[in-house]
Parts: structure tokens; C-alpha cells; sequence
């Protein structure tokens, strides 16, 4: 790749946020100080968040940013070795993140298997566009801020979180909790306690039963909602997606109600990708059953 192909390129990177008016991410650059550093670099790529993503950030994740030390943090998490147009990447490629021993996730999402245009995901984090080329880096634009994960594991993030003592447990009596901590990219379909309660003595009467309708939670791919299409026309029966007990779920978007994400035509997705250290969490608002 040139390293200045042509005039857009010949600008500094924060030179190139300010032409396209991503004021949000510049205002934070300075705020931790660190133009200079970001426009020095060479030969990196830079997920930028753009001035929406910033906007959406939880009141948390905000009083997280008025600390310089974590905003430093945040905006160095965001620049990974080499500079790669979205082309160049691939599905489950782990970039490093630069001057870290932390590495960023890449995924790709195809509407069917015969589309050769693809959704491009940094870390579940859509590119919404991408192959803006500086002298000193490949600028992609993402609708989310990459928050530094606070709770580990998957298995980490829900023992933290008193809603999904239930599931837990469950989990634990089927003998596959340690599905939740392995070090293998998935995807867990995590229904909260008020979501299950009504079915838990159904559920306990058969310990097979339970192992069965458990496994089906557990998918042995990294699989963010941005890779969750409404294709229910196009593609025929929906995107159909493996189980670590072997049946497959559909998972797609309806046509209406915003585009929500449902599983196996009852349970929808109540909050999207909680991105862990090794998977993807998305709450449910009831158990998946095999159809």
C-alpha cells in the first residue's frame, strides 16, 4: 500500500477528522493530549468512533472519559500495527493494539453466502465507513466507542451481575459452565432471571432436557448483531447458526419493530454485544427451545 496515494492522504490524521467534521473524537484527542502522538504515527490503523457513537456512550462509560488516564486508554485502544483497508482484514483476524498486549477482534458478516459484500466489525463495532487513507494510517469510521472491558471472561461478566445468578446456576447443574470461560471465541444467549423463572421446574424435572435446551444458548462463533441481518426473503429460512449441542438456531432481524434481533422466532435480543475477553454476550428475554 502507497504510503500518500494521493491528496486526502497527504493529510495529518487529525487533520483528516476535522475535514470530515468528526468533532467528537477530535475534541477528545485534545482533551488527552494527544494530537501529536496520533498524528506521528505510521504504518497503524485507527477505528475512529464517530461523533454518534460518542453521543450514545452510557453516563458510566462518559464519567469513565473525564479521567485523562482512561481517556488516554480508550483512544490508544483504538489504534492497532499496520495499516489495513478493510479489505485486507479478515473474519476472526486479532489485530494488536499498538505499544499493548491487547489485540482487537475483526469480524466478518455476509447477508448470504453468494453476497460479495460484507459487514466489517472491529470488537462487535460496526464499520460504517471505512478505507480513509493518511500518510501515517488507514482511518476506519465505527459506531461504537471501544470501552476497555472491566469484566473479564464471559463467565466473569455474568457472575458480576446478580440478574444471571439463575442461568448460572443452570449452566453449572448441566455441566457446562465451563463453556463460559474457555479461551475460544462464542457467543452466549444469556436470558436474565425474570426471563426464565416461570420455566425453571419444567426444566429441573429432566436433567437431560435441560443439558439439551442450555446448549442451545452457546454458539461456537463470534457473533455480533451488526452480523444479524433481516434476510428472511432474500436468503429463504434465515441465516442458520451452529450450537455447541449440535442443533442449529435461526437468528435474524424482523422486518419491523426496529429491526429487532430474534432467535428461533420467539426470544429477541434485549441488549447486543457484551463483548468480553473471550466471546460476546447478548441478553434474551427467555429461553431458546428447539422448534
Amino acid at each position: 500500500m502507497s504510503i500518500c496515494p494521493h491528496l486526502l492522504a497527504a493529510l495529518s490524521i487529525v487533520g483528516l477528522l476535522e475535514r470530515r467534521g468528526e468533532e467528537e473524537v477530535v475534541q477528545v484527542i485534545r482533551n488527552a493530549r494527544l494530537e501529536e502522538e496520533i498524528n506521528d504515527l505510521r504504518n497503524v490503523t485507527f477505528f475512529v468512533p464517530s461523533d454518534e457513537a460518542f453521543q450514545g456512550l452510557s453516563p458510566a462509560d462518559y464519567e469513565r472519559l473525564r479521567d485523562r488516564k482512561s481517556l488516554v486508554e480508550v483512544i490508544r485502544g483504538h489504534v492497532t500495527t499496520e495499516s489495513l483497508s478493510v479489505g485486507e482484514m479478515s473474519n476472526n483476524q486479532l489485530l494488536p493494539v499498538v505499544d499493548s498486549d491487547k489485540k482487537l477482534l475483526i469480524n466478518k458478516y455476509k447477508q448470504c453466502w453468494f453476497d460479495d459484500n460484507a459487514v466489517t466489525t472491529v470488537q462487535c463495532a460496526k464499520v460504517v465507513q471505512s478505507d480513509l487513507m493518511t500518510c501515517g494510517a488507514a482511518v476506519h469510521i465505527i459506531d461504537k466507542v471501544l470501552m476497555p472491558p472491566t469484566d473479564g471472561t464471559v463467565l466473569d461478566m455474568l457472575r458480576s451481575n446478580s440478574s444471571f445468578s439463575i442461568i448460572l446456576e443452570l449452566m453449572e447443574e448441566a455441566g457446562l459452565l465451563d463453556h463460559l470461560s474457555s479461551d475460544t471465541g462464542f457467543t452466549f444467549f444469556a436470558p436474565t432471571n425474570d426471563a426464565i423463572t416461570e420455566q425453571l421446574p419444567h426444566l429441573r424435572k429432566d436433567s437431560f432436557l435441560m443439558q439439551q435446551v442450555l446448549a442451545l444458548h452457546i454458539l461456537p462463533e463470534h457473533l455480533c448483531c451488526a452480523g444479524v441481518f433481516n434476510n428472511l426473503w432474500t436468503c429463504g429460512s434465515g441465516v442458520q447458526h451452529a450450537t455447541v449441542g449440535g442443533p442449529r438456531l435461526r437468528v435474524y432481524r424482523t422486518l419491523g419493530d426496529a429491526g429487532r434481533v430474534v432467535v428461533n422466532e420467539i426470544v429477541r435480543v434485549t441488549q447486543c454485544d457484551r463483548v468480553a475477553s473471550n466471546g460476546v454476550v447478548h441478553v434474551v428475554d427467555g429461553l431458546i427451545t428447539r422448534l
